[in-house]
């Protein structure tokens, strides 16, 4: 299959959307299938190929509500362009609200092969501004052959429903290639963390959304003796929660006379590997997500989590048999907020109970290697493909 991607960031810009398309990409490519991605353009890549995959830049940004912004004129018309012209078998959208979707979504009927979307959660759905958005998009979906969800509890999968269209679950997962052997990195050893001591984990881009304060304060008022809690994390933007973490940290540890920890870390993607592996229980208190991958790599590394009711992470927990789940309040925006006592109430429930503790690592371990490695779900991604492109033929 010749096969389209189009994302509105992609490698070497981290982050979840990012990474999904790349996994998923680069596997397609090692199942003999030739794989382009349609971004935005970078300034830092320095490359047209990575592992097998093109890349396609374009000098755009924004999307229909805040905007769309051209770096230089006539970039979105190439794009279309390029999109509607290109000798492709068939594309798949990766996330709504971002203008490599928003800008071809309007044209998908004029495209002479397939397409699929996947809308990532559907993060401005309870956001007023993007009312006419939602009340718009319903006729361009069902323009696309098909619909990749992450989850049938989320709420893109209430909106499929309600507006009549069908949709395919294909969960996220962690790499094999990463989690699957022991690091060669003692993580405890580099950081000066005694074995005996309790570790936590977080990671998360410094964006405000992903929990640092909660956990932060939740590992402070949780009566588990001398302890760390490492949080990691880049920053994104100016607008960011980093001078903040480092604040809260510094009082976490003066408040708990040395005795709480707090290590703010922005580091290279092994020893990330390494500090799920190296940790006692990972700790995620995001405001919003759709599928948090974090979730499925603390599975991967047999890291049993703590984490707040954003997007699916409830079903993630039922699906490992590894984590809980503090019960969240939903604004009217739908952004969750977990209670920190109870977070802290689940901090020391966990730790406290070593039988229980063990098991949940080999069970998330044992139901990670059964379903959610990259290797199994870029398989399902296969095969819905080469359904839709016969289906297209017929």
């Amino acid at each position: 299959m010749n096969i389209l991607h189009t994302v509105e960031l992609y490698s070497p810009i981290q982050g979840g959307a990012q990474e999904v398309v790349k996994q998923i990409s680069e596997r397609l490519v090692c199942k003999c299938h030739n794989v382009t991605i349609a971004t935005t353009y970078c300034k830092d890549r320095n490359f047209k190929d990575l592992h097998g995959v093109h890349i396609e830049e374009f000098d755009v940004s924004g999307n229909s509500i805040r905007g769309i912004k051209e770096g230089k004129k006539g970039e979105v018309d190439r794009y279309i362009e390029f999109v509607k012209n290109g000798h492709f078998d068939i594309m798949m959208n990766y996330a709504a609200q971002q203008w490599t979707a928003d800008c071809i979504m309007p044209h998908i009927e004029y495209v002479n092969f397939p397409a699929i979307f996947a809308p990532c959660g559907f993060s401005g759905l309870y956001n007023r501004n993007y009312d006419d958005y939602f009340s718009q998009i319903p006729n361009y979906l069902r323009n696309y052959a098909a619909h990749i969800l992450h989850s049938s509890v989320y709420r893109d999968a209430q909106f499929y429903r309600d507006n009549d269209i069908p949709f395919h679950v294909i969960t996220n997962a962690a790499s094999e290639t990463e989690f699957n052997s022991p690091t060669q990195i003692n993580f405890r050893k580099k950081y000066g963390i005694a074995e005996n001591v309790p570790l936590l984990l977080t990671v998360g881009s410094h964006t405000g959304y992903k929990g640092h304060r909660l956990v932060i304060e939740a590992f402070r008022e949780a009566n588990i003796g001398k302890s760390v809690l490492v949080i990691i994390g880049n920053t994104v933007s100016n607008d960011n929660c980093l001078m903040d973490c480092k604040r809260r940290a510094w009082r976490s540890y003066l408040y708990s006379m040395g005795k709480k920890k707090v290590l703010v870390l922005d580091i290279p993607r092994d020893e990330v590997i390494a500090a799920y592996q190296a940790a006692d229980v990972f700790v995620f208190g995001s405001n919003i997500e759709c599928s948090p991958l974090v979730l499925f790599e603390a599975m991967a590394s047999a890291t049993p989590f703590i984490a707040s009711n954003a997007g699916n992470s409830e079903e993630i927990a039922q699906w490992s048999e590894a984590g809980f789940i503090v019960q969240s309040e939903v604004n009217e925006n739908g952004y969750v907020y977990a209670s920190r006592t109870e977070f802290a109430q689940k901090i020391e429930n966990v730790l406290a109970d070593k039988n229980t503790l063990e098991k949940m690592k080999q069970k998330g371990k044992e139901n990670w290697k059964k379903r959610f490695t990259w290797d199994f779900i870029s398989t399902e991604y296969e095969k819905l493909y080469s359904e839709v492109i016969t289906n297209h033929k017929q």
